[in-house]
């Protein structure tokens, strides 16, 4: 069985759109809402997209072991 992400952002469940193609690829993903400002990355290990696996170098420090995924959001209420 192969399994399909499909990764989503947004400030609410209205205005999320796809970023898995960002995923493992550092590119931030930007946030805005009328009271956010911020940017979201996503990495997942081992991650597939259409057959190929992007790995992130994200999993590599050796105090990661054993991470499989991490969401990293930064912003401000503004």
């Amino acid at each position: 069985m192969v399994f399909k992400f499909r990764i989503s952002a947004g400030t609410s469940l209205e205005t999320m759109v796809p970023i898995t193609s960002n995923v493992n690829t550092n590119t931030p993903h930007k946030l805005s809402s009328d009271v956010f400002e911020g940017v979201i990355v996503a990495h997942i290990k081992n991650f597939v997209e259409d057959g190929d696996m992007r790995e992130s170098e994200y999993f590599s420090r050796e105090d990661r072991r054993g991470i499989t995924w991490s969401i990293q959001v930064q912003g401000m209420y503004v």
